[in-house]
């Protein structure tokens, strides 16, 4: 007989209650202290406790995929202008990245480049 397609019987909690009171006093045990209700509750609580160790464990997931983006350089090219002012040369830099650029810092042989 496959055990797979049996429902599991439901019982409400008045009902499982008076079962385990009958069951404990033909057993000779004392009572439960504990109401079949507060078992009940319980799992609930579990449920909903699980769900947001899930939802935590899912936002970890993504920060965790999404840290190697910081590490990616971005792609730039640097272009010179037709037009320059006083024979000093014009450069234009484009810079492609996934994340926001704050700033560009530029160097000729060592030294820094002011940059507008």
């Amino acid at each position: 007989m496959d055990q797979s397609n049996i429902p599991e019987p439901k019982m409400d909690a008045l009902a499982a209650t008076r079962m385990l009171e009958n069951i404990f006093e033909e057993s000779n045990v004392s009572a439960n202290t504990v109401p079949a209700s507060a078992l009940a509750d319980h799992q609930s609580l579990h449920k909903k406790k699980y769900f947001g160790l899930r939802v935590l464990l899912i936002i970890v997931m993504v920060i965790w995929l999404l840290v190697p983006i910081l590490f990616l350089k971005p792609d730039f090219s640097l272009s010179q202008n037709q037009k320059s002012n006083r024979d000093l040369p014009v450069y234009t830099i484009e810079v492609d990245s996934l994340l926001p650029v704050t700033g560009v810092e530029a160097y000729l042989n060592g030294n820094e480049i002011q940059m507008y």
